[in-house]
């Protein structure tokens, strides 16, 4: 790291929550990290509430990917969907704290926030399932689905 630079401390996250959950290592780019955590300082002002979020699908090796049945060129894996790099996609839980109660964020609500902040390319929400209670944010081009 070069000596001009601030360091940015993720609060809200241990480091392990970023890897790839089968071991190998694979991180997720320090970009998204930051906007993730970006994102959920707005949320608690705009809540009012102190907010957390779970990593569900962190940064994906290609075997792991397949595993998953993610998509043959996930952002999971890095940009333009190759095995390259960082992952520069998650797929997150985002909670807000009521009076000691951990409450889901709708993911449109969650979904209609990060387009508000431009902080990421892809927001994927719609295509999910009802049951499916996370939004996935990457750093490809800016899309919905």
């Amino acid at each position: 790291m070069r000596d001009n630079r601030s360091v940015v401390r993720l609060e809200n996250f241990s480091p392990g929550e970023w890897l790839c959950r089968c071991g190998c290592g694979k991180d997720t780019d320090e970009r998204l990290k930051l906007r993730v955590q970006a994102f959920l300082y707005l949320l608690e002002s705009i809540y009012k509430q102190p907010t957390r979020c779970i990593i569900s699908g962190p940064a994906r090796c290609t075997a792991h990917n397949k595993a998953a049945k993610g998509a043959a060129n996930s952002y999971h894996m890095g940009m333009d969907g190759k095995d390259e790099g960082p992952g520069a996609a998650v797929d997150a839980v985002i909670q807000r704290n009521d009076n000691g109660i951990w409450l889901t964020i709708p993911k449109e609500y969650l979904a209609n926030h990060a387009a508000a902040t431009k902080l990421f390319g892809g927001i994927g929400w719609k295509k999910y399932p009802a049951e499916f209670t996370f939004v996935h944010f990457d750093l490809g081009p800016v899309r919905w689905f």
